[in-house]
């Protein structure tokens, strides 16, 4: 008969060992996940976990096994913390309002156009300025000259569709923030 106290450990083995793998075999695809430093937390979580999946069952001490556990926990999340500067990009949008702001002065351009950004509607708290949130139909259909463009990245580096919009911003200066660009049209 199983004890009770065996599955706490062995959960957490088997989802930490989950994403370990996860991050090795994927790595191109998930850039926000793709820093040393995360790598480096689930890796100490891992060893946190086998550690203590080896006290629960090998020397049947719950007690110490939870404890090695919420420690792996504690030292994960700080490891893993050290990439917040570089993952600031993904997250949210003040690095990209930042460089809109920037492109906007240095080329004195007044328009700015958004194109697949999710919540676009909370930019107007960044940007201190109006913009314009647009469809595919308007963005092809509208002279968009003199502005700033920002779009998803998955819209542009795709080879699938959107071959359309590809052209509209084939050749224009791009500065690339994380999952968006910002496009001098």
């Amino acid at each position: 008969m199983a004890r009770p106290g065996r599955r706490p450990a062995g959960i957490s083995i088997s989802a930490s060992i989950f994403v370990l793998v996860y991050l090795i075999l994927f790595k191109d695809e998930n850039k926000v996940l793709n820093q040393p430093f995360i790598i480096l937390g689930v890796a100490a979580l891992s060893i946190s976990a086998l550690i203590s999946l080896y006290f629960n069952y090998k020397r049947k001490d719950l007690g110490k096994a939870i404890n090695l556990l919420a420690i792996g926990i504690f030292i994960s999340v700080f490891i893993a913390a050290w990439s917040l500067p570089d993952v600031n990009s993904y997250i949210g949008y003040a690095n990209l309002s930042k460089e809109i702001k920037k492109v906007r002065a240095e080329k004195q351009i007044s328009a700015t156009y958004l194109y697949k950004l999710k919540r676009a509607d909370n930019m107007d708290v960044f940007l201190d300025h109006t913009f314009e949130v647009l469809n595919k139909d308007a963005l092809l259909k509208k002279k968009l000259s003199p502005g700033i463009l920002v779009i998803d990245n998955d819209v542009i580096d795709s080879d699938k569709k959107d071959r359309d919009i590809i052209d509209v911003v084939k050749g224009k200066e791009r500065h690339i923030v994380g999952s968006y660009s910002v496009i001098v049209l």
